[in-house]
């Protein structure tokens, strides 16, 4: 299956889109990790 990239600079509509997604994850909730394997359970693997 090929995926198709596209270049937001040279695409107003998916520009846009693109920076309402950006604004929505960076107004996210976000908490501290100090191990991320750990605190995932990735050690047992």
């Amino acid at each position: 299956m090929a995926v198709k990239s596209f270049n937001v600079d040279e695409e107003p509509e998916l520009k846009q889109e693109y920076l309402e997604k950006i604004e929505r994850i960076c107004k996210g909730k976000f908490r501290k990790v100090n191990n991320f394997s750990e605190e995932f359970g990735l050690n047992e693997l």
